[in-house]
């Protein structure tokens, strides 16, 4: 067994998201340690919108001068700024209290402004000096992953507004060489595990058309709605493995076994496993050559699959989705629009709905039935 397949199994994965976690909370304390007096910091997730207006969620942090010196005020919105399914509860507040957040005292619309909107006061806020700059970051951090679900850092974009702010790097600075123009069709020989690493970013790039963001190993991190998958390059051999964990929890492995049996019958170049109570799937490609276009059609057959996988699909197995579900979404930035996500597994859109006979609504499926028909369709019979 190549060494890659061994290196994110189990918690190995969760032990990666954690890593990233800590880089992005790390990148955040030395913003903040470096902001200006009158900078602002605005932080929000990009996994998610209100259908109706745009909103998402965010925390903002300004800098403000005292008798004491420069203070760092952070703000969690009100039920107004946020989206509906993002909307503080009395367990949430009770909860980032005791984290060291603070409600605002009330605030009396003054006089003189006619304009005042009580929905700018903040539901919660925390002021620190910026030597706190460390425990300003953890708490953000925790806001996003812990209350709001956001699996991964990739999912979040800072925006830094000051009149001597440094642009938040996110693509290489002007004067840096940008990537080749790539003839995806075109073999490549990987000299070595580095090589082929970089040839793989560089095809990444070329079909998100920005940098990829890559992990602690250097390996490239994907994102298919909140779904994440990992393109790793084997250091024994040159191999690509192409990975995402898909349920956890799960209750019952001889079930489970059948209906990985049947996906792996019905999804060609996929490859599904158990890992003691966790689905994850995999896809194995030799790159030696390697062909920039086999990685390309294979992020996007993944793609195809994770954009089915929802709470039905992880009921099924017993068990619940790795990642907190949202609308689906293609892989890069902005996601494709996708249709509202339904307010129930068992109202989800069934996407063979129109092809059954008199558009009859479907019955309920006994368990031995095949599931989740969008994902376990006989591909011999389309």
């Amino acid at each position: 067994m190549s060494e890659f397949s061994n290196r994110f199994v189990g918690s190995d994965f969760d032990r990666a998201v954690d890593d990233a976690w800590n880089s992005y909370r790390s990148r955040l304390a030395d913003r903040i340690a470096a902001a200006s007096v009158d900078d602002q910091l605005i932080l929000e997730a990009t996994c998610e919108t209100d259908d109706a207006d745009g909103r998402v969620p965010f925390v903002q942090c300004r800098v403000t001068d005292s008798a004491d010196g420069a203070v760092v005020r952070c703000e969690i919105p009100t039920d107004l700024n946020l989206p509906p399914r993002r909307r503080l509860t009395a367990a949430d507040r009770a909860r980032l209290v005791s984290a060291g957040w603070t409600e605002p005292n009330p605030v009396e619309p003054p006089l003189q402004f006619d304009d005042f909107d009580i929905g700018d006061e903040p539901a919660l806020l925390v002021e620190k000096a910026p030597r706190w700059a460390d425990q300003l970051a953890a708490m953000i951090v925790a806001v996003f992953r812990d209350l709001w679900d956001v699996p991964h850092p990739s999912f979040l974009a800072l925006h830094h507004l000051g009149a001597d702010v440094d642009p938040v790097p996110t693509e290489a600075p002007d004067g840096v060489p940008r990537p080749a123009p790539l003839d995806r069709y075109v073999s490549i020989r990987p000299r070595d595990t580095e090589h082929l690493r970089e040839v793989i970013a560089h095809t990444v790039h070329d079909i998100l058309g920005h940098a990829p963001e890559r992990d602690q190993d250097g390996d490239i991190v994907l994102r298919f709605g909140t779904a994440l998958a990992l393109v790793i390059a084997n250091e024994a051999a040159p191999e690509i493995q192409l990975w995402a964990p898909l349920v956890r929890d799960i209750s019952g492995r001889t079930r489970a076994s059948e209906l990985i049996g049947d996906l792996n019958r019905r999804w060609p170049y996929l490859r599904f496993a158990l890992y003691e109570d966790r689905l994850r799937v995999m896809i194995d490609m030799l790159a030696d050559p390697y062909v920039p276009q086999h990685l390309a059609d294979m992020v996007e057959h993944l793609g195809e699959f994770l954009g089915g996988v929802d709470e039905e699909f992880a009921t099924h197995f017993g068990g619940v989705l790795h990642f907190s579900e949202v609308p689906p979404a293609t892989v890069g930035d902005p996601p494709t629009p996708a249709p509202p996500a339904a307010e129930s597994p068992a109202e989800s859109p069934d996407p063979l709905r129109d092809a059954r006979p008199d558009n009859k609504p479907e019955q309920h499926r006994p368990v031995q039935e095949p599931i989740q028909p969008s994902l376990f369709d006989d591909l011999d019979d389309q």
